[in-house]
């Protein structure tokens, strides 16, 4: 998943000099936005910055309350909790700022645009517990990614999928750990689809093989 990402987001911002201009450098940023030329004139690390569409940032719903119908609910919510600190990780690598939220108030919202913001947003998901809440689905658009992390596939999401896939890309990351159908049918949507039928690193990786490969 973190090499797909990756491989995409190194060939763009090789190719790219139409940033609108440059700043000081932020600890925990991708070095790849480093402005080397004027770096080594001013001998102190410069960013570029963009202010166009291709560097909007990632949004990624993280449903930690929707595997209360698993069998095993709580490796269904770490399994949820698992797929969205990979996506936020797999961004942050990539240099894509993300924000995650997994509720609807200010305290469930994390952003996570530089390594510390991760480190903090990490140890929050590792100590996490449901609470009932989840994360709205009313939503505009207007990221250049959003990501869907639940282990429910309700109408309002697929909704909100289709919805916003007319104006951004849109992946659903579906945790389905007791490997029940779905009727969804990858080839005929908007969105890219997965479906993670496992805990663990090596299911969420063939889940976002598969996804790319219909999409």
């Amino acid at each position: 998943q973190r090499d797909s990402f990756a491989v995409k987001r190194q060939n763009s911002l090789d190719s790219r000099e139409d940033f609108s201009h440059v700043r000081d450098y932020i600890p925990g940023e991708n070095v790849q936005l480093v402005h080397w030329k004027l770096t080594a004139k001013q001998d102190e690390l410069m960013i570029k910055q963009f202010d166009d569409v291709f560097d909007r940032r990632a949004l990624i719903l993280c449903g930690i309350n929707s595997g209360e119908k698993e069998r095993d609910p709580l490796l269904s919510t770490d399994t949820v909790i698992e797929t969205a600190v990979a996506f936020a990780k797999a961004f942050l690598e990539c240099g894509i700022p993300a924000s995650v939220e997994f509720g609807v108030t200010a305290e469930s919202v994390c952003r996570v645009s530089n390594s510390a913001e991760f480190e903090e947003f990490f140890e929050l998901m590792s100590v996490i517990t449901p609470n009932g809440e989840s994360f709205s689905a009313d939503k505009d658009g207007g990221e250049a990614v959003l990501v869907i992390v639940t282990a429910e596939l309700t109408d309002e999401i697929l909704s909100l999928a289709n919805r916003a896939a007319s104006v951004e890309t849109v992946i659903v990351a579906y945790v389905n750990l007791s490997g029940k159908p779905t009727e969804i049918s990858p080839e005929t949507e908007n969105f890219a689809f997965m479906n993670i039928c496992g805990a663990g690193q090596e299911y969420l990786s063939e889940a976002f093989r598969e996804a790319v490969a219909e999409d």
